[in-house]
């Protein structure tokens, strides 16, 4: 079964809560609007981290 892809609004929204709000990634996973798993953000903020993204150019 293939992985459903993350929706750019999504993406923005955890770099939102990650870089701005300081929540773990726990806290993320758990928030009514992302509804990501704990491996999807963690995968989400390390590419993100090789790529070095800041949350001013995604926003």
């Amino acid at each position: 079964m293939a992985n459903q892809r993350i929706t750019m609004r999504k993406i923005r929204e955890v770099l939102k809560l990650r870089f701005a709000a300081k929540l773990t990634v726990r806290k993320i996973s758990t928030s009514t609007s992302t509804k990501i798993s704990v491996g999807g953000i963690q995968k989400l903020l390390t590419q993100a981290n090789n790529l070095s993204l800041i949350l001013s150019t995604i926003t």
